[in-house]
């Protein structure tokens, strides 16, 4: 995983402009801060976290904020299928209803690094 400019130090800790993007630059989380640089043409500071892989994440975010709604329209979303798709429109209501901090991030790092280690 990469990330873009700035660095995590100079990112709020409780609050940050955060975008996360899986192996294909598809946008997992950060679709509002997406939303708001389009529509006020002005690019933000903000921290980009790429190359997460969508179970990781979505495995995350289940485990931390499974009693959403939002989150739980996931196992329905995937019901019957042998192929884990979970559709832009699901991820982008996760995206609204969830907070990513700082702390999220560098756990999100750390299972990336243990699950390239298996």
């Amino acid at each position: 995983m990469s990330t873009g400019e700035p660095t995590p130090e100079e990112i709020d800790r409780a609050h940050c402009n955060l975008l996360i993007e899986d192996n294909n630059g598809a946008l997992l989380y950060g679709h509002e801060l997406q939303r708001r640089m389009i529509a006020t043409g002005k690019q933000m500071p903000m921290l980009i976290l790429r190359g997460v892989p969508p179970e990781l994440y979505i495995g995350y975010v289940r485990s931390k904020w499974g009693h959403l709604k939002e989150v739980q329209a996931i196992p329905q979303a995937i019901a019957g299928r042998q192929e884990v798709t979970v559709k832009a429109a699901l991820l982008e209501n996760i995206s609204d209803a969830i907070e990513l901090t700082m702390e999220d991030v560098e756990a999100l790092r750390e299972l990336a690094r243990r699950l390239a280690d298996v």
